[in-house]
């Protein structure tokens, strides 16, 4: 008897085991599910951009600089400019120039400091079918450790002038490196950029108060979409897939910006609208096809110095921004010019 109830309670634990082991394993799936990432190309983060150049037209009335600094007006600048940017004048310095760039999103609101709101979004799969959002806002700092690019970027003028963005001359474009983990173009076509107006000063000596201008009205915001008529095959596909959009390339796609943190427990599904968390950007965005840009009217800027926050980063909520297109590179040239006010 007593062997019979020893074989029997051996029986019984290797059963317990067996279950423990099998509900071990769920655990393990519903981990593997809801743990991996898949849009916003979470999947792989090393997107770079060194090659930056900025300028005004020839010929045109304007110079820029990005202190505002005597002997620092060119009609060119380069990266090394905006990291080198002096700010010794008693204002802080909010340059951030990210060695990687992450996907964020934005819908084109300025707070208080004048700084646009950005927030950090993260996708994981459901449990139940679909994908989940959460973001975090992104703070503002100085230096290469960041996900955007921002900077601050002064023109100064002898008259007040409607301040154009050239489009037709501008460019966003895919740069094949060796250091690149793919060579899938497309990430130029999930890029925007941001100018906020700050406002203007005309004493050109008084650096301190220049630098230290800063708007909060979200009216001052323009944000550019270049390229927002081309999508690579993997593009088409993922648009599908997390946005359940059917769309060719040559189509104009809409999107809605993030504008306020969310809560990963809240499990709010990806391309499901919600106003709490998401906003189409309206005469906030203005788009523009790849070969038939035209120029951008920006800001009227008075004369003396007028300064103006600028952003650039990789849209997440954009259907270009998949993961096929990450551990890529691009280039920016940007070309202002200006026009007498009517």
């Amino acid at each position: 008897m007593r062997n019979r109830r020893n074989i029997r309670g051996r029986q019984t634990n290797t059963e317990r085991k067996k279950r423990l082991f099998s509900a071990f394993l769920l655990i393990l799936s519903i981990v593997a599910l809801t743990g991996g990432t898949y849009a916003w190309f979470t999947n792989n983060q090393s997107i770079s951009n060194d090659d930056i150049s900025i300028g005004v037209k020839p010929g045109s009335v304007l110079k820029i600089s990005t202190d505002a600094t005597p002997n620092s007006w060119k009609d060119t600048i380069v990266l090394d400019d905006i990291i080198n940017a002096d700010y010794t004048y008693g204002v802080t310095r909010y340059n951030n120039y990210p060695t990687m760039y992450r996907p964020v999103s934005s819908a084109g609101y300025v707070n208080s400091n004048g700084f646009g709101e950005f927030f950090l979004g993260h996708i994981s799969k459901k449990i139940t079918g679909g994908y989940k959002i959460s973001a975090e806002a992104v703070t503002e700092q100085d230096g290469s450790a960041g996900y955007l690019l921002s900077f601050d970027l002064y023109f100064k003028t002898g008259s007040n002038q409607v301040l154009n963005l050239d489009a037709r001359n501008s460019r966003i474009r895919y740069k094949h490196q060796e250091t690149d983990r793919n060579t899938t173009e497309g990430i130029e076509n999930a890029v925007r950029m941001a100018f906020i107006y700050q406002g203007s000063i005309v004493d050109e000596s008084d650096v301190h108060n220049i630098q230290a201008l800063h708007g909060d009205s979200t009216s001052a915001i323009k944000i550019w979409e270049p390229n927002d008529d081309v999508h690579n095959t993997s593009a088409i596909a993922a648009a599908k897939e997390f946005y359940n959009l059917t769309i060719n390339d040559g189509d104009v796609v809409s999107y809605e910006g993030v504008k306020a943190a969310i809560p990963e427990n809240l499990g709010i599904s990806l391309g499901v609208p919600n106003s709490t968390y998401f906003e189409s950007l309206g005469t906030k965005l203005i788009s523009t096809h790849k070969t038939t840009a035209d120029e951008i009217s920006l800001f009227n800027i008075n004369d003396g110095v007028s300064k103006v926050r600028v952003y650039l980063w990789i849209e997440g909520q954009d259907v270009d921004c998949e993961n096929e297109v990450s551990g890529t590179s691009f280039e920016i040239d940007l070309v202002f010019n200006s026009a007498n006010i009517l």
